[in-house]
């Protein structure tokens, strides 16, 4: 069975209630394993293990928090066995332009490790009813495309 691997870092727990929208949607596809961990239980074997990889962070100064890149420095030892998965990205972030700078930052380590990035969300501070059905949509999107 392939797997999808939901990894987040939440602080107040907009971007929890995020992973959370992204995992009901990837769980509406038979077929597809979702994990979602939060990023201090993740390791780089369930990069490896993964055909689709979804990141998740609040935005901090324009950027991912530091937790969330402090575990993707520490991916450097499966660099390069990545190519060919694909995934997402989501973010929590006080303004759009703050937020938009995060998903950048988020989807170029992704695509740094030959993950194709398929879609991204942002909320703008708590995540409303509108960008939970577009967290749902990614999880789905991603766990149909794990199936081809």
């Amino acid at each position: 069975m392939a797997k999808l691997m939901i990894i987040y870092y939440s602080r107040t727990g907009n971007t929890k209630e995020m992973a959370e929208e992204v995992t009901k949607g990837a769980r509406v596809v038979e077929g597809v394993e979702v994990v979602c961990k939060e990023v201090d239980e993740a390791t780089s074997e369930d990069l490896l293990s993964s055909a689709g990889i979804i990141l998740g962070s609040p935005t901090y100064f324009r950027q991912m928090a530091a937790e969330l890149k402090s575990f993707i420095d520490k991916t450097i030892d499966v660099y390069g066995q990545l190519k060919g998965r694909v995934g997402g990205v989501f973010s929590s972030s006080g303004s759009p332009e703050d937020g938009e700078k995060c998903l950048i930052s988020l989807s170029e380590v992704l695509d740094c490790h030959g993950v194709a990035v398929l879609g991204k969300v942002l909320a703008v501070v708590t995540p409303g009813e509108r960008e939970r059905e577009e967290c749902r949509k990614l999880g789905e999107m991603v766990a149909r495309r794990i199936l081809g």
